[in-house]
Parts: C-alpha cells; sequence; structure tokens
C-alpha cells in the first residue's frame, strides 16, 4: 500500500505519506495490505466516493477498522476482486486524512493473479516476509479472510523456488531450491496454525512437508515444537525439542525461542540437560577445488593472487501484492 518496497505502513509519518499520492493499482484478485502500530491511534474508513476523498468527507463511509489502541499491530487486508473498480480509503481519525492519510486503489480491468495467462507472481519472500511483519510475525491472520490471502501469496512462492531457491533469495542470499521449499512449506504451517481458526492437522503436515525438504531446517523444527505445545501434547513437544537442539545446536536462537515458548506454555520443562549434552552442528564443507585450483593453491605464488583468496573466501512493504511465511531465520 506504501510502494512496492514498502512495508504497509498506514502513517502519518513525513517520509511515508507522499507514498499515497500517487494511489495504488491492483491486479483482479490481489491483495492491499495495511499495517500500523495500535498505539498510533489510526483506523481505516472506505470513503463513499472519490468527491468524499478529495475532501475527507466520512459520511457514508463503511468502517474497516476502528480506532485502534494499546500494544502491538493492527494490519487490514483489502482483496482486489471487481476488474476497474476504483475504491478510497482514509484515516478518520483527527486531521490524519487532511494530512494525506489517504489512498486511492484501483482494481486492473485485465490483469489477473495467476493462473491467468500473463497473470502477476508473488516472487519475493522479503516481501512476504514484510507482510507478515518480521520478526514479529504477527500480521498477515487476523481474520480468516486475510489468511487465506496470505497463504495464496505464499503458496505462490513455491512455484518460484527453481532454480537456486529464487523466491527465497532476496531473503536468504544462500538459499537453494530444497531450502526455499522448506521456507514456503514451513510459513503456510505457521499461518495455518495461527489464524482465528488453526487447523492444527494441516499444519503438521506442512511442517513435515518442510522437513521432507530440509531435515534440519531450524525455523520448521522450531515452530513444530511451538505446534505441539499449542496442542498441549507435552511428550511430543520434548521429543520436537530434542530433535531441534541435534540439528540446530543448544546455543542457537532458535533453542532460545523454543525455550520461550515452553515457559509460556508450561505444560512441560525443557529438556536442558539433553539439549546441552548436543555439539553445535559442524559447518558445512568448503566446495571441491578443481584441478586447476589445486595446481594454483600449491604454487606459493598464488598467496598474493586476490582472485584466488575471493574464490576460496565465498563459502550465505511488498505491501501491495498483486498476486495469490513468521520463519525464524
Amino acid at each position: 500500500m506504501d510502494g512496492d518496497e514498502g512495508e504497509g505502513l498506514w502513517s502519518t509519518s513525513a517520509d511515508v505519506l507522499p507514498k499515497y499520492t500517487g494511489g495504488v493499482r491492483c491486479a483482479i484478485g490481489g491483495v492491499v495490505f495495511f499495517k500500523w502500530e495500535k498505539a498510533w491511534s489510526h483506523d481505516l474508513m472506505r470513503l463513499a466516493s472519490q468527491a468524499h476523498y478529495d475532501s475527507c468527507d466520512f459520511s457514508d463511509a463503511v468502517s474497516l477498522v476502528a480506532p485502534t489502541s494499546g500494544s502491538g499491530t493492527q494490519s487490514y487486508s483489502y482483496h482486489c476482486e471487481t476488474p476497474g473498480e476504483e475504491v478510497y480509503f482514509a484515516c478518520s481519525v483527527g486531521d490524519h486524512c487532511n494530512m494525506g492519510q489517504k489512498v486511492a486503489l484501483t482494481t486492473s480491468s485485465s490483469v489477473n493473479v495467476h493462473p491467468a495467462p500473463g497473470g502477476v507472481h508473488m516472487a519475493s519472500l522479503a516481501a512476504t516476509m514484510r507482510m507478515l511483519n518480521y520478526p514479529k510475525m504477527d500480521t498477515g491472520f487476523g481474520t480468516e479472510a486475510q489468511a487465506n490471502a496470505t497463504l495464496e501469496l505464499i503458496w505462490c512462492l513455491e512455484a518460484h523456488c527453481a532454480p537456486s531457491g529464487g523466491s527465497a533469495r532476496d531473503f536468504h542470499p544462500d538459499a537453494t531450491e530444497a531450502s526455499c521449499l522448506a521456507d514456503v512449506h514451513n510459513l503456510a504451517g505457521y499461518v495455518t496454525r495461527s489464524r482465528p481458526q488453526p487447523n492444527f492437522r494441516l499444519a503438521l503436515e506442512y511442517y513435515d512437508d518442510a522437513l521432507s525438504h530440509v531435515p534440519t531446517h531450524c525455523p520448521t523444527l522450531e515452530y513444530r515444537t511451538e505446534l505441539f505445545l499449542q496442542t498441549g501434547d507435552a511428550s511430543a513437544a520434548v521429543k520436537a525439542a530434542r530433535r531441534l537442539c541435534a540439528a540446530c545446536g543448544p546455543a542457537s536462537d532458535v533453542v532460545e525461542f523454543a525455550k520461550a515458548a515452553f515457559t509460556a506454555t508450561p505444560i512441560a520443562t525443557f529438556p536442558t540437560e539433553e539439549c546441552d549434552a548436543f555439539q553445535p552442528p559442524p559447518p558445512p564443507p568448503p566446495p571441491p577445488l578443481d584441478s586447476s585450483e589445486s595446481n594454483i593453491e600449491s604454487s606459493p605464488a598464488s598467496s598474493t593472487n586476490p582472485s584466488i583468496w575471493l574464490g576460496l573466501g565465498l563459502a550465505l512493504g511488498l505491501t501491495l501484492t498483486l498476486t495469490r511465511t513468521r520463519t525464524r531465520h
């Protein structure tokens, strides 16, 4: 909503307001995402017409989100479903609209979200993570409709994982096709268990699918542990925590997240002693050298050749979403 590289911010900030002035275009079947801190005291209104929009007239407006307060993040997703439709949004709190906190949205009359030929696809894990408000991961699934839209965006990433981790490389520079697929299924599992009507069985299937691509995918192993805590399965949670420690190491961030989850849901005790007994996972081996590189490396002159050392040293709001993942990375 605040541009292809934005974070979905709905704000009166001076550096954000200019991004609203040009309006937003959305593909048919796409989603426009709004996000703000509840403490900012904004609402979201759909105005009756362009004339109402131009004059910040809220008569006959439809309230989409009431004025917010307190802590946490508020989000809203608008689904672009009617070809050629023009809609107008603004904040009615105080003088926010007159300050420029308003945006006009136009749905394309011809461009479709895939699978229509020529449709627009989500191909950015980084954009998806911004939509989910990484690292808090607390937006994008506040309503069932919003969760469905977010899952469509996540699944669109899957088609762009090949070759070589494509859609994940803007978030993980060292992504592979397998790690990208693991990220996608992990995010699908997270949204599926975090939505207002969670489906824990399906979320577990998504986690298991992620681990079929990368058995040591640490974010998935941690989320899987949380799922068992969330569903009250103490023995499975402890077993999952042991697996997490073995794969990712007792000092890893994901293990700290798991410990916090056990504290928040005290149905079992985190297996600290067993976890600490595991050694950190070894680093990946360096890539093999071909014969010419081996010969060069053995030469005394090679130590002064910077290109050789460079080769050896390389060992890691899209908010207007025009298409159809909280991983901890």
